[in-house]
């Protein structure tokens, strides 16, 4: 157990230089408390000199594969970084997709949000942009199972008024074209508020009002529904 603070330290050092810009002098201090743990634990690929550290590639390799032999503190820092980098990749995913709506490119919206969903399919936030875009795209069955399944990840209430901001917007893009939103952008705001009703936050009155008005937008004339 006397690794463990160290390993803290490693893994805070990560999350560090994978989510924020550090500083030069902040990264070049991390990196450096990381070489100094890696080479105490004969994981580091290299020795002081810059040769191959054979002991440091074998050891490292034994525990990032789980393999017997190796180090549960260093694979524990490995499985980290990795979940650490699925979420920045996550986000980056999500940042482009938010400009392939603005820009009118629903389906390459979702198509950049696949991998991330992939990787990462309990994220109800992830669940929520995909399930917009596919809605946006006119994938209404697709966006709607997103968008349920949100629901089943996320503390209640939690994923619905994420939901609500990501289909006004949605609905505020197709409605700037002159057109109407489709009816599924529609129902599924109803359901959004449903859900924060249903959650016993907020202002119920509201709630229902805005039901009621989204209900009524789906089936307006020239709504598209598919």
């Amino acid at each position: 157990m006397k690794h463990k603070p160290i390993v803290l330290l490693i893994l805070i050092g990560f999350l560090g230089l994978a989510v924020t810009a550090c500083e030069a002098e902040d990264v070049a201090f991390l990196e450096a408390m990381a070489e100094e743990w890696a080479n105490a634990k004969n994981v580091n690929p290299t020795d002081k000199d810059g040769n191959i550290n054979w002991g440091g590639v074998i050891n490292g390799g034994l525990s990032a594969a789980g393999l017997p032999g190796g180090d549960d503190d260093v694979k524990a820092v490995i499985d980290a970084k990795g979940v650490v980098d699925n979420i920045r990749k996550a986000d980056d995913a999500a940042e482009k997709a938010q400009k392939a709506l603005k820009d009118g490119n629903a389906q390459q919206a979702v198509n950049l949000l696949d991998p991330a969903v992939n990787d990462r399919p309990s994220d109800w936030w992830l669940l929520n942009q995909r399930g917009v875009a596919n809605l946006e795209a006119g994938n209404s069955q697709l966006g709607s199972k997103d968008l349920q399944n949100a629901y089943g990840n996320a503390k209640r209430g939690q994923a619905a008024e994420h939901q609500r901001q990501l289909l006004f917007e949605s609905i505020a893009r197709q409605r700037a074209s002159g057109g109407l939103a489709r009816c599924s952008t529609y129902i599924a705001m109803g359901n959004a508020f449903s859900d924060l009703l249903n959650s016993g936050t907020g202002d119920a009155n509201f709630y229902r009002s805005q039901m009621n008005a989204n209900a009524q937008a789906a089936q307006q004339p020239g709504v598209t529904c598919r």
